[in-house]
Protein backbone atom coordinates (compact mmCIF):
# COMPACT_ATOMS: atom_id res chain seq x y z
CA UNK A 1 0.00 0.00 0.00
CA UNK A 2 2.38 2.85 1.30
CA UNK A 3 4.88 2.01 -2.57
CA UNK A 4 1.64 2.50 -4.29
CA UNK A 5 0.60 5.71 -2.91
CA UNK A 6 4.40 6.59 -3.02
CA UNK A 7 3.88 5.64 -6.75
CA UNK A 8 0.37 8.05 -7.55
CA UNK A 9 2.04 11.07 -5.36
CA UNK A 10 4.83 11.25 -7.90
CA UNK A 11 2.82 10.75 -10.16
CA UNK A 12 0.69 13.47 -9.03
CA UNK A 13 3.37 16.32 -8.56
CA UNK A 14 4.91 15.28 -11.90
CA UNK A 15 1.37 16.77 -13.84
CA UNK A 16 1.48 19.39 -11.38
CA UNK A 17 5.20 20.23 -12.43
CA UNK A 18 4.80 20.00 -16.08
CA UNK A 19 0.96 22.01 -15.70
CA UNK A 20 3.46 24.12 -14.36
CA UNK A 21 6.20 24.41 -16.95
CA UNK A 22 3.35 24.48 -19.98
CA UNK A 23 1.71 28.08 -17.70
CA UNK A 24 5.76 29.16 -17.30
CA UNK A 25 5.29 28.64 -13.51
CA UNK A 26 8.25 27.04 -12.04
CA UNK A 27 7.17 24.18 -9.62
CA UNK A 28 8.70 22.37 -7.08
CA UNK A 29 7.39 18.76 -6.07
CA UNK A 30 7.75 17.86 -2.62
CA UNK A 31 6.08 14.23 -1.17
CA UNK A 32 6.10 14.73 2.88
CA UNK A 33 6.30 11.18 4.46
CA UNK A 34 5.42 10.39 8.56
CA UNK A 35 2.91 12.93 9.03
CA UNK A 36 -0.68 13.18 8.38
CA UNK A 37 -0.77 15.19 5.11
CA UNK A 38 -2.71 17.93 6.62
CA UNK A 39 0.17 18.36 9.69
CA UNK A 40 2.50 17.69 7.30
CA UNK A 41 1.48 20.51 4.52
CA UNK A 42 0.84 22.70 7.35
CA UNK A 43 4.44 22.35 9.07
CA UNK A 44 5.91 22.23 5.78
CA UNK A 45 4.26 25.91 4.87
CA UNK A 46 5.61 27.47 8.34
CA UNK A 47 8.86 25.82 7.94
CA UNK A 48 9.58 27.18 4.12
CA UNK A 49 7.52 30.59 4.95
CA UNK A 50 5.39 29.63 2.88
CA UNK A 51 2.72 32.80 1.11
CA UNK A 52 -0.57 30.87 0.03
CA UNK A 53 -0.81 27.30 0.54
CA UNK A 54 -2.97 26.63 -2.72
CA UNK A 55 -4.69 22.80 -2.92
CA UNK A 56 -7.44 20.84 -4.83
CA UNK A 57 -10.54 19.23 -2.42
CA UNK A 58 -12.31 15.82 -3.55
CA UNK A 59 -15.27 16.72 -2.31
CA UNK A 60 -16.28 14.05 -0.22
CA UNK A 61 -19.49 14.67 1.69
CA UNK A 62 -21.80 13.21 3.91
CA UNK A 63 -21.07 10.64 6.52
CA UNK A 64 -17.67 9.65 4.69
CA UNK A 65 -16.26 13.74 5.64
CA UNK A 66 -17.77 13.57 8.93
CA UNK A 67 -15.89 10.28 9.68
CA UNK A 68 -12.64 10.91 7.64
CA UNK A 69 -12.61 14.47 7.82
CA UNK A 70 -10.98 16.79 5.52
CA UNK A 71 -7.62 17.26 4.25
CA UNK A 72 -8.32 21.01 3.08
CA UNK A 73 -10.63 21.84 6.26
CA UNK A 74 -7.59 20.96 8.58
CA UNK A 75 -5.26 22.92 6.67
CA UNK A 76 -7.67 25.69 6.51
CA UNK A 77 -8.30 25.50 10.29
CA UNK A 78 -4.83 25.25 11.55
CA UNK A 79 -2.42 26.55 8.98
CA UNK A 80 -1.08 30.61 10.07
CA UNK A 81 -1.09 31.22 6.15
CA UNK A 82 -3.36 31.91 3.45
CA UNK A 83 -4.79 28.88 2.08
CA UNK A 84 -6.80 28.49 -1.78
CA UNK A 85 -8.93 25.76 -1.84
CA UNK A 86 -9.82 24.35 -4.98
CA UNK A 87 -12.56 22.05 -6.01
Amino acid sequence: LESHLKDEGEKATAYVVETGKKAGVIVEPVIIDGKTPADGIVDFAKENDTNLIVMGTLGVTGLSHILLGSVAENVVRHAKRPVLVIP
